[in-house]
């Protein structure tokens, strides 16, 4: 290892599927797809330069199309996130993830995890096999993200199309767009730019004024369900 490498952060991408991970029949258009079937290691392929970014360690905690994630897996997620970063060695996380339930992911993990150090989840429109595959440069943004010094005290992130969202208000717009991603009342926090996360404002308050009610790790076993009815005028 080299004195530059040594002076790199240390990243840990931890796996869960999705398109992302996706692949497509090459003589189908890229909606027709299998999520969930690329390793991380195989995704890392497609980022030779992410080692000048970070020093990076994975984990593969799941492979799954998002519609298929569970409380389960969520529980399993936030509690790995939970114990790494309790390590000095460990300066961020990155998660990849699928996109239909990215965000209920990402604010759950928002919930939980107690600590300032980034944790930025990732997805991709398009699977690995498309013309014009957007994962490979959005898990280099997220690697780029999760390593700066300025993502430290956010609160847990999303990193999409260049732009860097706050779980607290992000949300998937559509089902196609690569730009699908958007805080529609505030805006994104900031951009990625020549590998360079920059901040055009700050989640700090926000997120400090909200860890004192974050719950607590250890009572995740008994999660009471909170079912959602969906309503409209007169219905019957």
């Amino acid at each position: 290892m080299s004195p530059k490498d040594t002076n790199l952060p240390t990243i840990v991408i931890l796996a869960t599927g999705g398109i992302i991970a996706g692949v497509s029949n090459m003589n189908e258009p890229s909606d027709s797809y299998d999520a969930g079937v690329l390793t991380v290691k195989e995704l890392l392929k497609s980022v030779p330069n992410i080692g000048n970014i970070a020093r990076i360690q994975t984990k593969q905690l799941t492979n799954i199309d998002s519609k298929d994630m569970t409380i389960e897996i969520w529980k399993k997620l936030v509690k790995n996130i939970h114990e790494l970063l309790k390590q000095p060695s460990i300066d961020g996380i990155v998660v990849t993830h699928g996109t239909d339930t990215l965000e209920e992911t990402s604010f759950f993990t928002q919930l939980i995890v107690n600590s300032d150090k980034p944790v930025v989840f990732t997805a991709a429109m398009r699977p690995s096999t498309a013309l014009s595959a957007d994962g490979p440069l959005n898990l280099f943004n997220a690697v780029v993200v999760a390593a700066s010094q300025n993502s430290r005290g956010q609160g847990v992130l999303v990193v999409m199309n260049g732009k860097i969202f706050s779980a607290y208000d992000v949300t998937k717009t559509n089902t196609y767009c690569v730009d699908t991603f958007c805080s529609p009342e505030f805006g994104p926090l900031g951009r990625i730019e020549n590998s360079q996360a920059h901040y055009q404002r700050s989640m700090r308050n926000t997120n400090s004024n909200v860890t004192s009610r974050r719950f607590d790790i250890n009572t995740l076993s008994n999660l009471p369900r909170v079912k959602i009815v969906p309503s409209y005028a007169q219905p019957s």
